[in-house]
């Protein structure tokens, strides 16, 4: 009951600071961590919150029912701390996640922009024009040369999905897959609070995130 307590604190109260959305699954094994830590210092004086009252009026030497106003301020209290404790390391650890993720997103799409310059037998570009936006042409007239907003013209945004990572690139703001599949030696970073990640492209046009 702690744990889903402590837990629904901490997830309403993430929520309501736009760390996170209801898509996101929030991990539980560490509000079992916090409930047990609670039930080791404050277990009794919880236990007979819960059920003292209850035994008493079983054996009838009780008329009354209910928790005391005193008892159930101490109870939300204790659950008020334990949230606080947790919910920062929460906000870390999503900001890790984020941060992952954009890596992610930026490495599926250049491997997907790759595979579409082998199958189009095309050269196919991904421009950097934002620090997170990136856009990704193709050479549609087949002149060996890939025009801004040639081909398919397809836009990708990080934002909606990891709003505090950033990307940035070197001196050349473009990576640029041949129909063989091979590239350049290339670099994109996503940035953000916790730190980065690095999408590099070689000149074989293998990408990996280091």
């Amino acid at each position: 009951m702690a744990s889903s307590l402590i837990g629904a604190v901490a997830g309403i109260s993430i929520m309501v600071s736009r760390e996170k959305d209801t898509k996101y699954a929030i991990p539980f094994g560490p509000f079992q961590s916090v409930g047990a830590i609670a039930y080791i210092f404050w277990g009794n004086m919880i236990m007979k919150f819960l059920f003292y009252r209850q035994a008493e009026m079983i054996a009838g030497t009780q008329k009354k029912t209910g928790f005391t106003l005193i008892e159930l301020m101490i109870v939300i209290a204790i659950m008020a701390i334990l949230a606080g404790i947790a919910a920062p390391n929460f906000q870390t650890y999503m900001t890790q996640r984020r941060l992952n993720g954009a890596a992610r997103q930026v490495m599926t799409d250049l491997m997907a922009a790759r595979s579409k310059a082998v199958s189009l037998n095309q050269k196919v570009k991904v421009s950097f024009g934002s620090n997170h936006i990136y856009q990704i042409w193709n050479d549609a007239d087949g002149n060996g040369i890939v025009a801004d907003n040639e081909g398919d013209d397809i836009e990708r945004d990080i934002h909606p999905d990891y709003h505090d990572v950033t990307l940035s690139t070197g001196a050349i703001n473009y990576i640029l897959f041949d129909p063989r599949g091979t590239s350049t030696n290339s670099t994109v970073s996503a940035i953000n609070s916790v730190g980065e990640k690095t999408i590099t492209t070689s000149i074989a046009g293998r990408v990996k995130i280091n």
